[in-house]
């Protein structure tokens, strides 16, 4: 079973400005909340009690809103890193067992966070990633996968012709140990700046079994300010 989630917000988010000039992408307000603390309840409504969120950029007034209630991973180097770097630093919180992980900066619906970690606790897979098949563009999170939907690699290189969808930023892990040993390695050789998704690209090609399950609902990653506005329409109505 899954008891622990990790949320990496640590990011500068300069391509939101002047909306995060003052404040973290992820405490944007979003109909009655904010972006964070609307994925934080619906991770707590899985049962999922234990939460670390990796800090970065204006770090107290993520620590005001969520109180004890958190545990906090600082990234102090976060201007010079990216989230893979940030995913790296909750080794010690992980300790080896099976968790969730998010990117702090999407907004999706509770019936595919709930539906997407209830496969990955009764699956026989490493890890899964959640993916938007369908549509994508040359700045999305592409991924390639099998006829079997495993992954064979994601990255924002791959031709749009032969991506099957986009990684929305959501994963579940049950074999920890070999992705934090994995992203340790990369780091330690100069890949602070790369994207979580290097090294779940580099154990798919080993044995490492990584499924690309679908979504079924609306989700978004807020990269921009256009994004932000959509995001508040797509979920004008939801009540979690």
């Amino acid at each position: 079973m899954i008891k622990k989630a990790v949320i990496v917000a640590a990011g500068l988010s300069s391509r939101l400005y002047p909306l995060t000039k003052d404040r973290p992408k992820g405490l944007l307000p979003f109909q009655n909340t904010t972006i964070l603390e609307r994925s934080v309840q619906m991770i707590r409504n899985l049962g999922i009690s234990e939460i670390a969120i990796v800090v970065g950029y204006l770090k107290e007034q993520i620590i005001e809103i969520f109180g004890d209630s958190v545990t906090y991973i600082e990234n102090s180097r976060y201007e010079q890193t990216n989230n893979m770097y940030s995913l790296t630093l909750a080794k010690d919180f992980i300790k080896e067992e099976s968790f969730l992980y998010l990117h702090g900066d999407i907004v999706y619906s509770e019936q595919d966070l709930r539906a997407f970690v209830n496969q990955q606790e009764d699956s026989l897979y490493d890890a899964s990633m959640l993916v938007g098949y369908g549509e994508v563009d040359e700045e999305s999170m592409k991924v390639r996968v099998t006829n079997e939907q495993l992954l064979i690699e994601s990255n924002k290189l791959i031709s749009i012709q032969e991506s099957a969808g986009e990684w929305i930023g959501v994963a579940a892990f049950s074999n920890s140990e070999a992705l934090f040993s994995e992203m340790q390695n990369l780091v330690s050789v100069g890949h602070e700046q790369d994207y979580d998704t290097l090294a779940l690209t580099n154990l798919a090609k080993e044995a490492y079994t990584v499924l690309c399950y679908p979504t079924i609902g609306p989700w978004i990653e807020i990269d921009f300010a256009s994004d932000y506005e959509r995001a508040k329409v797509m979920f004008l109505h939801e009540d979690i």
